[in-house]
């Protein structure tokens, strides 16, 4: 309870903004730990935030909670971040940082095809203008030199970020569809991770002793990625603007690449920056419609088979 406490005493947009730059600080973070095996890194990261979330909710009837959640959605929500969450970080271990982090915010694309699947949204113009903007920005992605990736690992990590933008994307189109998902659903995910990341790691890799320094990244990345980014983050689109917190969350591919550019992760190019605001752009449009040009749309008469 003090912990919502203190949430209440500062304006709920504030949370939602820290929890953006938690996320966008995850990429330089993972950097830092290139010399770990990927799924020992998510292990270690799962341990940290199941703890924390673990204590947070230890006084509260947590088994009776859980059994209300219906299995399917436990099932998606599992799926959906703990299996975004390893791909993600995969992906960052396979090929730059800012391919992954940019590929990642490919989701909302995704979860639109997935809403007009179910027929909750009806395909428009601003939607079809938002998918060419930001699959122009993947375009002009691969036309970046990347002279140290071979071909293989630079397709296959192009695939594993894809693949996660798709996990994620399916988790918020059923959340969407399902909005009365209780908080502690999170004791359920954060658990399954540890489990999942551990058996993964005890197959696929061989155990490497972390550093003093790796240690202090994944304690930072389980307590503000995880346990920190999804409470603010809860908190503020329950309490807080929900356009204004889905808008600023656009900008995060944006901050993110800045943090790789600042931390020396990457370096600031044109095609990078191009590729970064065309996705950002795009991605934005397909969920706040430009009224001006819709209004250009209508009056012209453009594309009359497309509902704008």
């Amino acid at each position: 309870m003090l912990f919502h406490n203190n949430l209440k005493n500062i304006n709920p947009n504030i949370w939602g903004i820290t929890a953006c730059l938690f996320w966008s600080l995850s990429p330089s973070w993972v950097c830092n730990l290139n010399e770990l095996p990927p799924f020992e890194t998510i292990f270690f990261m799962y341990l940290i935030s199941f703890t924390l979330i673990a204590y947070k909710n230890y006084k509260k009837p947590i088994w009776p909670s859980l059994k209300t959640i219906p299995k399917h959605l436990a099932l998606i929500g599992v799926v959906g971040i703990c299996g975004n969450d390893m791909l993600y970080i995969l992906s960052l271990k396979i090929i730059a940082p800012e391919h992954a982090e940019l590929i990642a915010y490919l989701w909302p694309i995704f979860s639109l095809i997935g809403m007009s699947f179910f027929g909750k949204i009806q395909p428009k113009f601003h939607h079809a203008l938002g998918m060419l903007l930001a699959l122009s920005g993947i375009g002009i992605l691969s036309l970046q030199d990347t002279p140290s990736m071979q071909l293989y690992h630079f397709n296959v990590g192009y695939l594993v970020a894809i693949l996660g933008a798709i996990v994620w994307s399916v988790y918020n189109v059923f959340a969407k569809i399902n909005n009365s998902i209780p908080e502690t659903i999170f004791i359920l995910i954060f658990g399954s991770g540890l489990i999942m990341s551990l058996l993964t790691h005890l197959y696929f890799e061989s155990f490497i002793l972390p550093s003093l320094s790796q240690l202090f990244s994944i304690s930072l990345m389980g307590l503000t990625t995880h346990f920190l980014a999804y409470t603010f983050w809860d908190y503020s689109i329950k309490h807080g603007n929900f356009i204004f917190l889905h808008s600023f969350a656009y900008l995060n591919p944006l901050i993110s690449i800045s943090f790789l550019i600042l931390f020396g992760y990457t370096q600031a190019t044109i095609l990078l920056w191009s590729a970064a605001i065309l996705i950002c752009l795009g991605c934005f449009i397909i969920n706040n419609p430009f009224n001006p040009l819709r209004y250009l749309v209508k009056k012209l008469n453009l594309f009359p088979l497309v509902t704008v």
